[in-house]
């Protein structure tokens, strides 16, 4: 007899299925599932979108700036040095996308999902306003570790 999973363990596994399938097929690359680091000292770049609708809250994908290189020169075929800052961020951000435009199909009927912000830095703290986290997901490609987080607001339309 098959046990269902519960909806948030459901949205989870899906979540890590799309991740594999991106990037063994658009970027080239494996992304194993690991325990959490505790701590990322390098830049980080962050990608969010937001579910809105029958689903409203967010996916947040963050890496470190050296892999965001590695991803944006396997995602556009290009070498690193043919690469501006801008097609990084947009490679970015359009890994976000992809995953939440994927995942939006697991989601309640008349979910929608929003163009995706990117955010640089070290020290930044990005707040989704009234938001649980459902799944806080941690990979490795390219020997870094990346994070993928599933947010849930209760109340409206996520804010910053």
């Amino acid at each position: 007899m098959e046990t269902e999973l519960a909806p948030d363990a459901a949205l989870a596994e899906s979540c890590a299925q799309i991740v594999d399938e991106l990037f063994a097929t658009m970027l080239g690359m494996q992304a194993r599932p690991i325990a959490e680091p505790h701590s990322l000292s390098e830049e980080m770049i962050t990608s969010a979108i937001y579910f809105t609708g029958s689903f409203s809250g967010a996916l947040v994908f963050e890496c470190v700036r050296t892999q965001a290189w590695s991803f944006a020169t396997a995602f556009m075929g290009l070498q690193r040095e043919e690469l501006s800052e801008a097609d990084v961020l947009d490679t970015i951000g359009e890994i976000a996308n992809i995953i939440g435009g994927n995942l939006k199909h697991c989601l309640p009927h008349g979910s929608s999902i929003t163009t995706p912000s990117v955010i640089v830095g070290r020290s930044y703290r990005l707040t989704v306003g009234g938001a649980t986290v459902v799944a806080r997901l941690a990979f490795t490609a390219e020997d870094d570790p990346f994070f993928v987080t599933i947010l849930r607001t209760e109340n409206g339309a996520p804010s910053l």
